[in-house]
């Protein structure tokens, strides 16, 4: 649930031509299609608006998590990047993601929460990360959080 900033940061980082996925909500989805292609250029950013849409290689493709469950996730992700976002989802959302493999994804980088009252499933995301191999570290700064790296 952010803007896009990260996309942006990693693609002026790398400045090579890399394929990314962006799933989230659809106002968040409109909101990062706003700021992308203000950005980075409209011809850069694509919103996936149907199941028959496929991802595009070299672009930055939001999908809209109202089409999933509906279309297939193949993407043979080399990364899964997630700040929060995944913390702050539903069980549902969570177990979606482990089932398909961090979308294949070799890679994982979370940073997530200590579960609370308003997120009792935050914590969850970290144990589900580990399972998959991945290392998990304090985040000094920010007490009760974490990243989870693999």
């Amino acid at each position: 649930r952010g803007y896009g900033n990260m996309v942006k940061i990693f693609r002026r980082l790398t400045r090579r031509t890399v394929t990314y996925l962006i799933i989230d909500t659809p106002i968040f989805s409109c909101l990062q299609w706003l700021y992308l292609s203000v950005v980075l250029g409209e011809e850069t950013v694509r919103v996936l608006q149907d199941v028959e849409d496929n991802v595009q290689a070299g672009k930055i493709n939001l999908l809209p998590v109202s089409l999933i469950g509906r279309r297939d996730i193949d993407v043979g992700a080399d990364l899964f990047i997630s700040t929060w976002g995944l913390s702050e989802s539903s069980v549902y959302a969570q177990d979606y993601v482990i089932a398909n493999n961090w979308f294949g994804a070799k890679h994982i980088l979370l940073a997530y929460q200590d579960s609370c009252k308003e997120l009792p499933q935050a914590d969850r995301v970290g144990k589900l990360a580990e399972n998959t191999g991945a290392v998990v570290e304090d985040i000094e700064f920010l007490p009760g959080h974490h990243y989870a790296f693999r």
